[in-house]
């Protein structure tokens, strides 16, 4: 049985988005900025050796089609994060840049109001992880 005392609630994770779409005929495309505040955000990179996220930051394309209220869509753009090593990961604490691309379905509620479900992955290429292995994070 799991138990309150199997969760640690002393992480915190949050952010805010900004974007604008314009419609032409059944075609939608904009733009949109998004930020991420986070509280030990971990990646395991090997079992002994992780990254820790901070915050991130991402500026997107976006182009879809849209179906009556449904918008099916595609988004690309370059995303910002702050990472922070652990374990054995010799890297220090930086700023990496990389792309994000991703998809996803958004419905009209009405009133400027939507709601979606987006799948995104960002891929920073810069990080060289503990020898032997080369990973890149995704965030």
């Amino acid at each position: 049985m799991v138990s309150a005392d199997d969760f640690d609630n002393s992480n915190f994770s949050g952010g805010v988005q900004a974007g604008y779409l314009q419609q032409f005929d059944q075609f939608v495309v904009g733009g949109e900025v998004s930020g991420t505040l986070s509280d030990e955000l971990r990646y395991e990179l090997t079992p002994d050796a992780g990254l820790t996220q901070n915050w991130s930051l991402a500026a997107k394309g976006r182009a879809g089609v849209a179906l009556g209220s449904t918008l099916i869509y595609g988004t690309a753009g370059v995303s910002l994060a702050e990472l922070e090593p652990s374990g054995t990961t010799t890297s220090g604490k930086d700023t990496y840049a990389g792309a994000v691309f991703g998809a996803g379905v958004e419905q009209d509620l009405g009133n400027n109001i939507s709601v979606r479900l987006n799948i995104c992955r960002p891929a920073i290429s810069t990080w060289t992880a503990p020898s032997p292995a080369w990973a890149a994070p995704t965030i």
